[in-house]
């Protein structure tokens, strides 16, 4: 009965399989890219895993390399389910399951459905969505896969105003080198936790250094909910990951969509969060008046503006049970 989940290439692919598969009683196996976060994420999760030979879609031969180690991979092991989690690394697997006539899915985290999940959607059998999307008619709303201890976040805070700014995988270096500027400047911020590119760790730690800001500053944080807990305001682009986090953890939030995101889901996940959870700002990362509408939000949380976040408590309380219910009906298919 075996279970193959194929995700990768960002930690938004990667950690929602995790959390699903932490609920699994039958353990899938992962199929991941040659990226050298995805190894660091799934060997620190203790399931067993195979990289491809894949980094991005543009790579021919390395398409023609996966394909061939994926089919035969399948023709020994004849897995039972194929899950994809979008991204160029769902593609081979889950056409090898209708080689291998395998039961097939993709889990889909945006508001916007993506270019593969459109693509692949012509050959699996349901698109398992965090958000309900005009779906087909045998496709199935989950919500997403949230981990529980975002949910434990109490509502106290540190002593000093702490901002945690989390760049994510696209574009991060406009949060390193723009946003860690704007917050060296802010004489209300007295700390800073900023999840920054390995290549920019010194140069963001010596901009807050310079002005005498605590921080922390590291490229990946195994436990961000305890950021999270210790944060009065989170700055976060708006990839599906950082929005439902941002929703559980009930924390006021900036939103700084990636303009460049395909068919704008950053914008309309940015949007969707701010309507179920109205205790955040979203802005243009070109907007002229950046700085200044960060400095006056600042100064509303700080006042205690949200001390009292409105929140849609039926979809939250949904959620706690998102990857449960995903888990559940994965291993249905796989004892089916």
């Amino acid at each position: 009965m075996a279970i193959i989940f194929a995700a990768g290439g960002t930690g938004g692919h990667l950690i929602p399989a995790i959390t699903i598969a932490r609920k699994m009683k039958i353990k899938p196996s992962f199929l991941v890219s040659s990226k050298s976060i995805d190894k660091e994420i799934v060997s620190s999760s203790g399931f067993s895993f195979r990289q491809l030979p894949l980094k991005g879609n543009r790579n021919l031969i390395d398409w023609f390399k996966t394909a061939k180690l994926v089919l035969v991979n399948f023709k020994e092991t004849r897995p039972k389910v194929v899950v994809g989690f979008g991204g160029f690394i769902s593609v081979v697997p889950l056409l090898a399951g209708v080689v291998s006539n395998s039961r097939r899915l993709i889990f889909e985290a945006e508001v916007e459905p993506s270019k593969s999940t459109r693509f692949l959607s012509f050959f699996v059998e349901k698109i398992i969505s965090a958000h309900p999307l005009k779906l087909r008619r045998n496709d199935l709303f989950c919500g997403y896969p949230v981990r529980d201890e975002f949910f434990n976040i109490s509502p106290t805070y540190a002593s000093e105003f702490t901002v945690l700014v989390l760049g994510g995988s696209q574009a991060a270096d406009f949060f390193d080198k723009r946003i860690s500027v704007i917050l060296s400047r802010s004489p209300i911020v007295k700390r800073i936790i900023h999840q920054a590119r390995q290549v920019n760790l010194d140069y963001v730690q010596s901009i807050y250094q310079s002005c005498n800001k605590e921080c922390i500053v590291k490229s990946f944080f195994d436990e961000p909910w305890a950021m999270y807990q210790a944060a009065h305001l989170v700055i976060i682009r708006a990839g599906a990951g950082s929005v439902f986090e941002t929703f559980a953890a009930g924390r006021p939030f900036i939103t700084i969509p990636y303009p460049f995101a395909a068919n704008q889901h950053q914008l309309r996940n940015s949007e969707w969060l701010i309507n179920e959870f109205p205790c955040g700002l979203a802005i243009k990362q070109d907007d002229p008046e950046i700085e200044k509408k960060i400095f006056d939000f600042i100064e509303r949380v700080a006042s205690g503006k949200f001390s009292k976040p409105v929140i849609n408590h039926d979809l939250r309380e949904f959620l706690k049970s998102s990857s449960i219910r995903i888990a559940q009906y994965i291993e249905s298919l796989a004892q089916d």
